[in-house]
């Protein structure tokens, strides 16, 4: 068993991120649902936040190997990938579904350089779902939404 930094997922990460002017979604995808389904579901997130224009910011699909001691695969290059990927939002309010351990936590708030506004814990294809998940989510995102 390889043992991970403090902080690094321990389970296999899928993420999409779509940025606004004032707000980031970081969704995390399932193999399970249709893509464009979990595209859309994200799109009309940010929408009702007050984006009119998101745009994709790109997919991190982690780790990039099985064998996590193969170079470029460790804790250490995760979270520059995310930074990298994250990096000018740092002003820039962060919602953050996934699904899973909550042990995204530290290497977000490493590679953003803040915490998520909103962390909820399920993925896109969950919410896209469940009306119950969507009201939650709703109530959690809420006090985010531009005036």
């Amino acid at each position: 068993m390889s043992e991970q930094p403090a902080g690094i997922p321990s389970e296999n990460v899928n993420v999409m991120i779509w940025a606004g002017t004032r707000a980031v979604l970081i969704g995390g995808m399932s193999a399970d649902a249709s893509s464009r389904l979990q595209e859309t579901l994200a799109l009309n997130i940010l929408k009702s936040l007050g984006e009119e224009q998101p745009q994709v910011l790109g997919q991190v699909s982690w780790p990039i190997f099985n064998n996590l001691l193969v170079p470029g695969n460790s804790g250490h290059d995760f979270v520059e990938v995310m930074r990298s990927v994250l990096s000018g939002l740092e002003r820039q309010q962060v919602v953050v579904l996934q699904g899973g351990e909550d042990a995204e936590k530290s290497w977000l708030s490493e590679a953003l350089g803040h915490d998520a506004a909103v962390r909820f814990p399920h993925t896109l294809a969950e919410i896209a779902g469940n009306p119950t998940l969507k009201r939650s989510l709703w109530q959690q995102i809420r006090p985010l939404v531009a005036r």
